[in-house]
């Protein structure tokens, strides 16, 4: 078992990469989403955003909770090779079968028409299908190398593979003058996904040669282990079909539906921008509380709730400083995206929606180690049904923006409430430690920034 100061040697790491690849990978797709609504028109891009939306809302919905589920009993599956490959055939490949026939379901054009006043081609239509078949078997080795903290290798497969699609994308527009289009757009999504997936596969391989040949579990240990997993599933599974009405994924072919494509391609733009911030805390910090998490401890000298401070240290003294900094220069930071004043303030909502749904990820992994996923589920995700369902049948904005700010007021509540929760269900320290040092300096380079800007 290895002692707690190498884990946390091993969770800052984690965090570094896994922000490296959130990051870069996020501003890199962003720009590419900016460059393809200018070049192409906010229509295009707006069908285009919709489309690449649903793919990765239904991804997380029918992974069937295994990848968080996994983090929870990482330690009854990687003792030797027999165990995982149990969990491999027991558990993944049905999964994977079952994936095969809910994407087939989607490329449907009945399930396109809910969403879009446009035909979808029959090659569309096959190339949807497919770069979401590969998208989510790149999504689960990604994971699985990331809880065993092979960050640097899942960061770097990511950002190379971003470069790649953009660099291909854009040299056939400009270079060949070959006109975008949808099929082409999906094409390249597709063959970037296969040169990653096959990265990630080679190295998956050799951490499975890591483990023990051994045949230390008995038959009744391996049904035990399987039936906790699936139990943790169930719960996570049922998190994930709720909270994706949270997710910019499921907003934007929302948005058009409600809005029309402009709307919603002036969301995605947003979104996007201000998402690196939330994956900044989801996968920088979130996942790299699940490898934490997951990875076996001196429970002696190190208690839970020792365990679970790191993260909150971290959690709080990185999202205070951007909060002071946005509360200080959101007018600032608005005004360079343009001079329309409903942007101005889309920008600034976007940028705060970014830190609160990235502060709700992390808590979200408490409650997946603890297998209280359910509660979380409803706190998390009540009141955005209910919002999403109203204006959707009623109608009761009319406008993007109004919606927006109401989303927002949602978030905040549930973030309270989580917060909450949180500390009392699982007896954590009432106020996590705030550097004074971080603070000021954050406040400070806020200031300077705004009297230069």
């Amino acid at each position: 078992m290895q002692k707690p100061n190498q884990f946390k040697h091993k969770f800052i790491s984690s965090i570094f990469w896994n922000s490296l690849d959130s990051i870069i990978a996020q501003v890199l797709i962003t720009a590419h989403h900016v460059m393809l609504k200018a070049f192409t028109g906010a229509e295009f891009h707006g069908i285009f955003a919709s489309y690449s939306s649903i793919i990765y809302t239904f991804i997380p919905l029918f992974n069937l909770g295994f990848d968080y589920s996994l983090s929870a009993h990482l330690k009854d599956f990687i003792q030797t090779r027999k165990s995982f490959i149990s969990l491999l055939l027991f558990q993944f490949l049905p999964q994977l079968f079952l994936t095969g026939l809910i994407a087939h379901l989607i490329s449907q054009p009945f399930f396109y028409n809910l969403f879009f006043t446009t035909s979808v081609t029959p090659e569309i239509a096959f190339w949807l299908k497919s770069t979401f078949l590969l998208e989510y078997a790149r999504k689960s080795l990604r994971s699985f190398l990331q809880l065993m903290f092979y960050t640097h290798i899942t960061a770097l497969v990511e950002i190379f593979g971003t470069l790649f699609y953009m660099a291909t994308f854009w040299a056939l527009a400009w270079l060949l003058h070959i006109n975008p289009t949808m099929l082409l757009a999906f094409q390249l999504l597709a063959l970037s996904a296969i040169i990653q997936i096959i990265t990630l596969l080679v190295s998956s391989i050799k951490v499975f040669w890591t483990f023990s040949s051994e045949a230390e579990k008995t038959s009744s240990n391996l049904y035990s282990a399987h039936k906790g997993i699936t139990q943790t599933r169930i719960g996570i599974w049922a998190n994930h079909i709720t909270s994706q009405i949270n997710y910019s994924n499921f907003m934007i072919p929302f948005s058009n539906s409600c809005f029309g494509p402009t709307q919603a391609s002036l969301l995605s733009i947003l979104l996007n921008s201000a998402r690196c911030i939330k994956l900044f805390f989801q996968k920088g910090l979130g996942i790299s509380s699940l490898a934490l998490i997951a990875h076996p401890f001196d429970q002696q000298s190190t208690p839970k709730d020792v365990k679970y401070s790191y993260p909150l240290y971290y959690l709080y003294n990185l999202s205070l400083p951007l909060l002071i900094f946005f509360l200080i220069n959101s007018s600032k930071l608005s005004y360079l995206i343009g001079d329309n004043q409903v942007v101005w303030h889309l920008t600034s909502i976007a940028c705060f929606l970014s830190i609160i749904e990235g502060a709700i990820s992390v808590y979200e992994k408490f409650y997946i180690a603890e297998k209280k996923i359910y509660l979380f589920s409803i706190i998390n995700s009540a009141g955005s049904a209910i919002l999403f369902a109203t204006a959707y049948y009623f109608l009761i904005f009319n406008n993007l923006s109004q919606f927006f700010l109401f989303f927002f007021l949602i978030r905040v509540i549930a973030l309270t409430l989580i917060i909450y929760l949180s500390h009392y269900i699982f007896k954590l320290s009432p106020t996590p430690f705030i550097n004074a040092y971080i603070l000021a300096a954050a406040t400070l380079f806020s200031v300077i920034f705004y009297l230069l800007f």
